[in-house]
């Protein structure tokens, strides 16, 4: 089978350590390992307070494997330099400052490049543009700095049943490790098979693809074989997340060694405690980790806080001891808009990240699911959740209700919808017979009770052009501010009209309700002006 293009993101993410010399990849890496102990080790931290002078800071990074002198690079860590981070007159007089800064803008980059450009636009069309509201969703749903920065991959396996690790804040609840599914002759026949499958299905989009979810990777001893048929399929090596980096040298190195032959995008050490921090530190030298981001889990860390779902939620909401450690509000940590496929168990279940909740407590919603039993029956298990699910149309027989997490507020004239996240939408056009539809459709869709088709009839009697309410409505649709997930809908009651001024600190953004407004099919609600 030919080889897949590499999708934009790829090409990117290359381009971005090939524009760096050898000596800046050196300085970055060897920054980055100090910032990891400034962050992560709080005895580490009290020793730098305590340093006296220069040559006994240039030590204490000595110490750790850092050959950075952490003067060179102060507003990246000092509080009495943060201020200047990023300023003109930081930049001439910390240059090094600046090569980080600049390096971590450009892998953000990165990940809006997999976000807008991950998706089976020529492959699949109809599962793309279900995909796009799900980005538009989760943006306005769960605010700029969580939901910008969900990428949503389209797939995900599991090669294992469970997880060994047992995290206390797991956001997923992942179940106990009951096995893993081994490489032999038949499992490595049927990974082939399904991925060129995939490949049909999904083309370019298979480049966001990645191989755990409620599972670590180095619960299978075979891992790195699977890694290598998925970048023969698709000519892409996916990211690889480790809670147990340690458990298995051999493994990890062997990993650390294909993303150094193919670069294709960081891999992840979740590290759950100092100890294992400074084992990390210990094996591995700061070159080697460049392409190995550390998220640092332990209680030491100054960025420990858990993300508010699964297990953590329970911890949060029975009042722990642990719950000082968990953020408040809504939180996910799911990421993929699209479909996470079990092997052990043959089942593919179409999901997306939604606020962990009492109805989804693990931050994502499962649309439906389907056990397979060979690489035909996956095709066509996955077409089949596609047909079911991404009609990409409201279903005429229920009716229409804004989202469960928006409140409306009228204000000067104007009608807000603001979410959880504090994100709002104007609504407003400057044509009249729109600006005229939008103020009786509103109030109707609020009452969550009459289905499309009646509020159209209705506000034809008014006096409206019905094509003009389908099209407004339609429009709705697109920028997700209706509510899609059946268990809600179940749920939904009349929203209150707030007759105030929105809330300070909220962003707001306009919508002229027209396709112009959707700028490649992804509109980030919202987001900060850059």
């Amino acid at each position: 089978m030919e080889s897949a293009a590499n999708a934009p993101h790829v090409q990117q993410y290359q381009a971005l350590f090939s524009s760096l010399n050898d000596e800046q990849c050196h300085d970055l890496a060897h920054i980055k390992r100090f910032l990891e102990r400034i962050v992560g080790d709080n005895t580490f931290r009290a020793a730098f307070a305590e340093c006296e002078d220069a040559e006994a800071i240039l030590a204490l990074a000595r110490s750790i494997g850092c050959d950075i002198d952490p003067l060179d690079i102060l507003p990246l860590f000092h509080a009495n330099f943060l201020e200047q981070k990023g300023l003109p007159e930081a930049i001439e007089r910390w240059p090094k400052h600046h090569l980080w800064t600049e390096y971590i803008r450009q892998l953000r980059a990165h990940l809006t490049t997999v976000k807008e450009m991950g998706g089976p636009k020529e492959a699949n069309p109809k599962l793309h543009r279900w995909r796009l509201r799900q980005i538009i969703r989760t943006n306005n749903q769960l605010g700029y700095h969580l939901g910008h920065h969900i990428v949503h991959p389209l797939i995900t396996f599991e090669l294992s049943d469970g997880c060994s690790v047992g995290c206390w804040f797991c956001g997923i609840s992942a179940e106990k490790f009951n096995g893993y599914w081994p490489y032999s002759e038949e499992n490595a026949a049927l990974w082939q098979a399904i991925h060129q499958q995939c490949q049909t299905l999904m083309g370019t989009a298979m480049q966001t693809g990645f191989c755990y979810w409620a599972t670590d990777p180095m619960d299978n001893p075979d891992y790195d074989k699977f890694l290598m048929d998925y970048y023969r399929a698709h000519n892409y090596l996916p990211q690889t997340t480790t809670a147990v980096p340690l458990r298995n040298i051999e493994l990890t190195r062997r990993i650390m060694d294909l993303y150094q032959r193919y670069q294709h995008i960081t891999n992840r050490f979740s590290v759950l405690n100092l100890k294992t921090l400074k084992a990390v530190h210990e094996e591995f030298t700061a070159d080697e980790m460049m392409g190995v981001e550390l998220v640092l889990h332990n209680k030491e860390s100054t960025q420990c806080k858990k993300s508010n779902a699964g297990r953590a939620q329970e911890k949060f909401n029975k009042g722990s001891k642990l719950k000082s450690q968990v953020n408040e509000g809504d939180s996910t940590i799911a990421c993929v808009s699209g479909f996470l496929v079990n092997m052990p168990k043959r089942m593919i279940s179409m999901v997306t990240p939604v606020a962990a909740s009492d109805v989804w407590p693990n931050g994502y919603r499962i649309l439906g699911e389907r056990q397979f039993t060979d690489a035909d029956d996956f095709a066509k298990s996955i077409q089949s959740l596609v047909d079911e699910h991404c009609t990409n149309a409201l279903d005429p027989s229920l009716p229409l209700a804004f989202r469960h997490d928006l409140d409306l507020h009228m204000y000067d004239g104007e009608v807000r919808s603001a979410s959880n996240a504090r994100i709002e939408h104007t609504f407003e056009s400057e044509n009249e017979k729109v600006s005229a539809v939008l103020a009786d459709l509103l109030p109707l869709v609020a009452q969550a009770t009459y289905r499309p088709g009646e509020i159209i009839a209705k506000l034809g009697k008014a006096g409206h052009n019905p094509l003009l309410v389908a099209g407004l409505i339609d429009n709705l649709f697109d920028i997700a501010m209706f509510e899609e997930d059946p268990k809600f809908l179940a749920l939904a009651e009349p929203l209150q009209w707030h007759h105030e001024s929105p809330e300070p600190g909220a962003s707001v953004s306009s919508d002229r309700f027209n396709k112009s407004a959707i700028s490649n099919g992804v509109q980030t609600v919202g987001e900060p002006p850059s």
